[in-house]
């Protein structure tokens, strides 16, 4: 929006034949210079991830390193790969890439002061998890968590252990309710 308007006051100021020597016409393009110099912010800072960006959800392969981190803690490429693709034909420079794409968005962090990178999460477990629930909630069961919980348990047989942390749940959550009312 603020483009058209610098390039409708640079056309207004060359229709009526001032110079572009005129104290108008440099702030014109003193405006334009601006603008570059910020896209040019922008377009490094995008390398360096120096400024504050929402982190993107992570995919199905980011999350699976996500988890290997998440329960192993700070680790090489070597072995994340090792422990998501032992037996399998992906190679370890598509572990590599995945890692080094997952830095780019913030999803983990890169210690490079060692020979070998050392990678970790620099997202929460419990945030990114919630994130993806609640995305999946409001996605696929028009937001209802009562569907969500219905569906899960129609699926799945629940065990007696499982049964009863759900009805902990439940009188905690019937517990705050009579609080707030």
């Amino acid at each position: 929006m603020r483009r058209l308007q610098h390039d409708h006051r640079a056309r207004d100021l060359a229709r009526r034949g001032l110079a572009a020597t005129s104290p108008a016409w440099r702030g014109v393009q003193h405006s334009r210079d601006l603008r570059e110099d910020r896209l040019d912010e922008i377009r490094s800072a995008s390398y360096t991830r120096s400024f504050d960006m929402p982190t993107p959800p992570p995919t199905d392969a980011e999350l699976n390193v996500l988890k290997v981190l998440w329960r192993s803690g700070p680790s090489t490429v070597r072995k994340v790969h090792e422990e998501l693709y032992r037996n399998t034909e992906v190679g370890y420079t598509t572990t590599l890439k995945l890692l080094q794409n997952m830095f780019a968005k913030g999803l983990v962090k890169r210690n490079d002061e060692q020979r070998q990178h050392v990678y970790a999460p620099a997202v929460s477990e419990r945030r990114t998890l919630d994130r993806l629930v609640r995305r999946w909630v409001d996605n696929t069961f028009a937001g209802s968590t009562t569907a969500l919980a219905m569906r899960a348990l129609d699926l799945k047989r629940v065990t007696r252990q499982e049964l009863s942390s759900l009805k902990a749940l439940i009188a905690r959550l019937e517990e705050r309710e009579r609080g707030r009312g």
